[in-house]
Parts: C-alpha cells; structure tokens; sequence
C-alpha cells in the first residue's frame, strides 16, 4: 500500500489530521471572534473587556493561592527536614559522648583493677614479711591465706585481662558505621 507516493498522501497519519484540524478551528476561531467583536457597540465592547479583566484578576488570585500554598509546602518541608537533621546530629553527639565516656570508664576501670592487683601484691608481700617473724602455727594459717589472696589476684588479672580484650560491644544497635550515618 505505502509503496506508492499517491496513497501515502491519502493514507496520512492520524497526528498530522489532528494537527491540521487544530489549525484550522484556531483559524476559524478567530475569524468568528473578530466578526463578533466588530459587530459590537462600544457598550457591549467595555462589558466584554470588564467580565474578561474580572477573570484575570480571579485567574491571578488563584495562581497567588496556589504559589503561596507551594511555598508554604516546601517551607514546612524544609523546616521538617532541618528539624530531623538536628535530631539526627544531636543523637549523632549523643552517641559520641556516650562512647567517649564509656572509654574513659573502661580505661579507669583497667586502672583501678591493676591498682588492685598491686596493693595485694603489697599486702602479701608486707604479709609474708611479717608471718616470718610469727610462729610456725601462725605461718601455716598464714599460707592458707595467702594461698586465698593469690586466688583473688589471679582472679582479678583474668577479669583485667577480659576487659582488655572484650569487643566493642556498647550495648545498643547503631545506624553508624566507621563514623558515617547510613541513611
């Protein structure tokens, strides 16, 4: 069918008689419209133009309408979004102080441990110094003690060592991830 040009002109595609239909009532439109307006009084001409300024002035008021309700959704928008960004960096601190903290407890906890562990080690020794000069009954109740005292220190290194060496285990689940917010 499309094989020859004369059935191409005759077979068109349908946008292209819509397009030309378009044209032609615009044109006739206008034709129409002019003849109406020349065919009015100078009275019937001002009422014309006074219902079409009425009407741009309705149409302006809307867009004013709907432009301020636009601005008044993305101003609430903004605020909202500046308002969880706040709270986001605030938790964000939080969480960096509270990490903070819980290093420097950890590190004096490791402290106050090997404190420990060496004022026994004091005690025993300052023990032992003294059971020397006591009887031989004293010194085997003496042993028996110190026996007790090596068990606490030893249990004490072994929690020292645990603390040490635990992970980072903070006790809550975190959305961070090497410092940055995964969002």
């Amino acid at each position: 069918m499309a094989d020859h040009p004369e059935e191409d002109f005759y077979f068109s595609k349908p946008t292209n008689d819509q397009d030309f239909m378009n044209k032609e009532f615009k044109k006739d439109y206008d034709v129409q419209y002019i003849n109406r307006l020349e065919k009015m009084t100078k009275e019937m001409l001002l009422n014309e133009y006074m219902i079409i300024e009425r009407k741009n002035e309705n149409l302006e008021e809307r867009i004013e309408r709907s432009r301020q309700r636009d601005e008044e959704k993305m101003r609430n928008e903004t605020e909202f979004l500046t308002a969880n960004t706040t709270m986001e960096d605030d938790a964000v601190e939080k969480i960096s102080k509270f990490q903070r903290e819980m290093e420097r407890l950890r590190m004096e906890n490791q402290r106050l441990l090997a404190e420990n562990i060496e004022m026994k080690e004091m005690l025993r020794n300052h023990s032992d110094d003294s059971s020397s000069l006591d009887s031989s009954s004293s010194s085997s109740s003496s042993s028996s003690e110190s026996d007790s005292e090596e068990e606490d220190i030893t249990e004490e290194k072994d929690t020292l060592d645990k603390n040490q060496s635990t992970s980072e285990d903070n006790g809550y689940e975190s959305n961070h991830s090497n410092g940055g917010v995964i969002l």
